[in-house]
């Protein structure tokens, strides 16, 4: 069974004949716009990363006309689906990680027997009430002396209804802030609450099928937290919090107010992604001249981040003579390049011709290696 269509809010995107529409009329969207488009309402509630998105649609572009048609691609598609990136509705940015389609999708499959009739289309559209998850904030749980409060969750089942509350501890009582993010960027939603009471944040991580793991407390930095926000504010590519507090102190007077900020501090354990490319590949004629070879690529790391100092290169030779090493400089967006000078010889008996293996290596932040391998060749014949 084929999907035909896919259907967020007013819009229709059809697979087949890769066209938006709203409330039955065409926009004008087409192009890597709505590649886009397709790949991530396909994915509806997962994290696209840049990498995939580069992969598949991007392939043989380079790093800076990838970033340049990538965000032309997203900023059109906000345009057209009258989207915000700092308070979304349909497509959510995670930082330096890719993107995430957050809205309700319907999937209306093509009916391939002409004698049934087609009625999930038509259902679809008079289908109106889209029911997303909602979260509630609760100041008290259902005990006598109000000792903690709690946070309801209630699952859409998609026709405007929602499933039973399912309530989770706070960590203290009067929850007056609710927040949902990605905080520890496994591509799943949590969320964070602000208890006023016990001037405490409270951390649920998402299991990714909308239950949520025991609550994880830290202070709020001051007395009365009232308001959460969640940005990457200091630029490390994960989600940080900030707190708004009522007061600053327990004094008479408490005033004024004091903001608390919570850098994230999850583990990164991925280590840089490497690309790597070396042009000639092949070394001919084998008449013993040096030829000046370009090596190039990028290294990024979407978690802490590239230790720029720590990219290098190394050139193995199978015959064992010295071959150069050395730094490599970065540039915006981990791009590289470099040249090397290779000889072009090998030895007569050699039937299998002589292999140069160059390979870079990168660290980031947080210590994790990465490493990228290529071959350059001295093949022992021409159509070798």
């Amino acid at each position: 069974m084929k999907m035909g269509s896919m259907y967020f809010g007013p819009f229709e995107l059809s697979t087949e004949s890769s066209e938006l529409r709203k409330h039955g009329q065409r926009l004008k969207l087409s192009g890597q716009a709505i590649d886009v488009l397709l790949l991530l309402v396909s994915n509806a509630g997962k994290l696209v990363t840049r990498e995939e998105l580069q992969r598949k649609l991007w392939p043989g572009d380079s790093f800076g006309d990838f970033e340049h048609g990538l965000n032309a691609a997203v900023n059109r598609l906000r345009e057209t689906l009258g989207d915000s990136a700092t308070d979304p509705t349909y497509i959510e940015t995670i930082p330096r990680r890719g993107y995430r389609f957050i809205a309700r999708v319907d999937l209306v499959p093509i009916t391939t027997d002409p004698t049934v009739p087609d009625k999930s289309a038509e259902a679809v559209r008079t289908r109106r009430a889209r029911s997303p998850p909602r979260v509630v904030a609760n100041q008290c749980d259902m005990s006598n002396n109000c000792a903690d409060g709690s946070v309801g969750v209630l699952l859409g089942n998609g026709d405007g209804t929602f499933q039973p509350v399912v309530n989770y501890g706070s960590g203290g009582s009067g929850v007056w802030a609710l927040a949902v993010a990605d905080v520890n960027g496994d591509g799943t939603p949590d969320l964070l609450d602000a208890s006023f009471f016990f001037n405490m944040l409270g951390v649920l991580l998402g299991n990714g099928d909308g239950t949520f793991q025991e609550v994880t407390t830290y202070g709020s930095g001051g007395v009365g937290p009232f308001s959460v926000a969640v940005a990457d504010l200091n630029g490390d590519g994960r989600l940080d919090v900030a707190v708004a507090n009522f007061c600053g102190g327990n004094g008479v007077n408490c005033l004024p107010g004091k903001l608390g900020v919570l850098l994230n501090r999850t583990a990164d354990t991925t280590p840089p992604m490497i690309t790597l490319s070396a042009t000639p590949k092949i070394l001919w004629p084998p008449n013993g001249k040096m030829v000046l070879v370009t090596v190039s690529g990028t290294i990024t790391d979407t978690g802490s981040g590239v230790n720029s100092n720590s990219a290098a290169y190394s050139v193995q030779d199978e015959y064992g003579k010295l071959q150069p090493t050395g730094a490599i400089p970065l540039s915006v967006g981990g791009n590289y390049s470099f040249n090397i000078l290779l000889q072009a010889s090998r030895r007569g008996a050699d039937v299998d011709g002589r292999r140069y293996t160059v390979t870079v290596r990168a660290k980031d932040n947080a210590g994790n290696r990465g490493s990228k391998t290529t071959a350059v060749t001295v093949p022992h014949g021409q159509g070798d």
